[in-house]
């Protein structure tokens, strides 16, 4: 299975599919490589103020980029392993995000 069909199978994350593909990142998640998604189940997404949730949910090409954005600062990338649980034990780990930032995970 790949990552977009995990999250279309998961009834906890409905809004999350529905983002995905107005972002157009589809293609993305079920292509070649090995992602993590912190993915944010509805209730989560229903938590987001409100003003930008219908800004990132209108399906209006300017929020777009915006959108894009948000949902690959929940994706990691890694060609040679996924990422694990251990991994994110170590005293701090860095992970490159689609958005081509890098996340920081700390263990305290």
């Amino acid at each position: 299975a790949n990552v977009a069909s995990t999250i279309a199978d998961s009834p906890d994350h409905e809004v999350l599919e529905t983002m995905v593909g107005a972002a157009g990142l589809v293609d993305t998640l079920t292509g070649a490589g090995l992602f993590t998604v912190f993915a944010p189940t509805d209730t989560a997404i229903d938590a987001v103020e409100d003003g930008l949730k219908a800004k990132l949910n209108s399906g209006d090409a300017q929020w777009t980029p915006l959108l894009q954005e948000v949902l690959k600062y929940h994706v990691l990338e890694k060609t040679d392993a996924a990422v694990k649980a251990a991994d994110l034990r170590l005293v701090a780990t860095d992970f490159e995000t689609l958005a081509n930032d890098v996340l920081t995970i700390r263990s305290t």
